[in-house]
């Protein structure tokens, strides 16, 4: 009897060394018949190579959790590469390790593609399940397309929103850096039309333009080294899920102002989504009657449809009346849209508005800013006329009361010639014109000097007595006038004493100023010239409505050409 307990007790110890024994290298001990043996996981895993790849053991598809207490509580995981019989280490330092129901190949080779075992063991129970990897080589590592893609279906302006497939294990906010998304190889950027929510796009409105591969990249960090996981996803748009009762989106149960007489044009337009709608039916109504027996079919009525993939279907009902009478205010127009799913009404009611003058005000203000703009337009062409035609109608019998003696004095270049086109000019055209048509008192240098008479004080007084300052400006009067006393004199009461203004008669024409002094230059530039025509010369008896005299006049003192009628 001693020696059968102390066999069996014996028998008890191997048994128990060898369930509790630490794992060999090699997986043969899990592969024996004590291990539940579930086959290969349905779901198969494609990678592609260089990839950040996580799999993940489904043993929870498989045993009942409430089976047993031990298995619940006590149990561990372990891996092993069929094709090697090798168990996957833990140490997170290699390429290839585990986890719990973790396994990590950190990055994925294509000699890593094989059937993965996880095995899940305590000390009574022990089950295993095939997880199969395939590892292939990216067509265009750029975008991640590979030959695996994920299926998904959208409807026509619905909003679709896609989840980046199998990456719920690479949730930890501390390890994904980012998630990109692609179109066919292109950055989705459109923010209008895409919405990235975490590890889902979001497309609004899907129209068949949105159909054709996606890609989602997920970047994420693993132990400091950073990874890449990209999925494809081919998304195919098909027809409307379901038609929409009708929605009327014009009017919106509003008052319409009108002016009696005034003509009116009514709209009700209805939105059916974008399926092909059921039989819609938009019209208007008065007192439960068609608006067009209502009134006679005195309106004009019609009915209208917009079919457009992006907008979608829009029903239309109008009226228009060419002459709103006094008895149409305060009625009920009605719009019913209705479809098999459901009928949608909006009420419009027209009221009399208050008078208004808004045409009358129109037509003064239209009236007064032609009238401005003529007035403008008109002054601004004929100013010189206008000013002339003011002196000779209210200063017949001006004077002026600046104890000036001379209307003008005349600074000319000097020739040894009196034929020269200056000196006729200066002793001939204008004493006739000024002196004798306007009645102007001109003094010319050369023709009014007292003999004996000092010349510098003679020429300051003559110009201080003087209320304009004439130049006469020939091609070569900038070397002539340079230095003559008359020029500085002049140009000094004209640009720094301010007392005297300046006439510049341009008698030749003058292309380069250079020649001129920088007060003459500056004179120039300030006044402008008044410009003598060649044509002027023919002229034997000047006549005081050529232009060129009317603008002499116009810068001269104010003075009638009626005073010489008067003497």
């Amino acid at each position: 009897m001693t020696a059968a307990l102390l066999i069996l007790l014996f028998i008890h110890l191997v048994m128990t060394s060898a369930l509790l024994q630490p794992m060999n290298d090699t997986a043969d001990m899990w592969t024996n018949e004590l291990c539940i043996d579930k086959g290969i996981y349905f779901e198969r895993s494609f990678v592609l190579e260089r990839e950040g790849v996580l799999l993940h053991c489904p043993m929870n598809l498989y045993i009942e959790w409430n089976e047993s207490i031990n298995v619940k509580y006590n149990y561990s995981f372990m891996w092993y590469n069929n094709k090697t019989a090798e168990i996957i280490k833990t140490e997170e330092k290699q390429r290839i390790h585990m986890k719990n129901e973790f396994l990590w190949f950190l990055p994925v080779l294509l000699e890593d593609t094989s059937i993965y075992y996880c095995v899940l063991r305590n000390s009574t129970y022990c089950i295993k399940v095939a997880v199969s990897l395939t590892v292939t080589k990216s067509a265009d590592t750029s975008c991640f397309r590979d030959t695996k893609a994920y299926g998904v279906t959208s409807h026509f302006g619905n909003s679709k929103q896609m989840r980046c497939p199998d990456l719920e294990y690479y949730e930890n906010p501390e390890e994904v850096l980012e998630i990109k998304w692609y179109k066919v190889c292109n950055p989705i950027l459109d923010r209008s039309k895409y919405i990235k929510d975490h590890f889902d796009l979001i497309i609004i409105n899907v129209t068949k333009s949105d159909a054709g591969i996606y890609v989602c990249e997920l970047h994420f960090l693993h132990n400091g080294a950073k990874y890449v996981k990209a999925k494809t996803i081919n998304m195919e748009v098909k027809g409307c899920s379901s038609a929409l009762r009708p929605k009327i989106v014009q009017p919106s149960n509003n008052t319409i102002e009108l002016q009696p007489g005034s003509n009116l044009n009514l709209s009700c337009i209805a939105f059916t989504g974008h399926c092909d709608p059921p039989v819609t039916i938009v019209y208007w109504a008065v007192n439960n009657t068609y608006i067009e027996n209502y009134f006679n079919y005195s309106i004009q009525f019609g009915n209208g449809k917009h079919q457009d993939e992006i907008q979608g279907n829009y029903f239309e009902a109008y009226v228009f009346f060419p002459e709103f009478k006094e008895e149409y205010y305060d009625l009920l127009l009605v719009c019913y849209a209705m479809n098999g799913l459901g009928t949608e009404i909006a009420n419009v009611r027209i009221i009399k508005s208050p008078p208004s003058f808004q045409k009358e005000i129109i037509a003064v203000f239209a009236v007064l800013a032609s009238v401005l703009l003529i007035s403008v337009c008109t002054y601004t062409f004929f100013k010189i006329d206008i000013v002339l035609w003011y002196r000779d109608i209210n200063l017949g019998d001006y004077h002026e009361n600046d104890d000036k003696i001379y209307d003008a004095f005349v600074i000319y270049p000097k020739s040894s010639s009196s034929l020269d086109n200056t000196s006729i000019f200066v002793t001939e055209f204008l004493p006739q014109v000024l002196e004798n048509q306007c009645g102007y008192k001109v003094f010319i240098p050369g023709r009014d000097d007292l003999p004996g008479g000092a010349f510098v004080e003679t020429v300051e007084e003559n110009i201080k007595a003087s209320r304009r300052l004439i130049f006469v400006l020939t091609k070569s009067s900038g070397k002539q006038l340079e230095n003559t006393f008359e020029q500085q004199i002049g140009l000094h009461d004209a640009l720094i004493s301010n007392r005297i203004k300046v006439i510049l008669i341009e008698l030749e024409q003058i292309k380069d100023c250079s020649e001129f002094t920088e007060s003459m230059r500056h004179v120039i530039r300030k006044e402008g010239t008044i410009k003598w025509k060649e044509t002027e010369w023919k002229n034997k008896s000047p006549s005081l409505n050529s232009r060129f005299w009317k603008r002499v006049r116009y810068n001269m003192p104010p003075r009638s050409s009626r005073l010489l009628e008067g003497s």
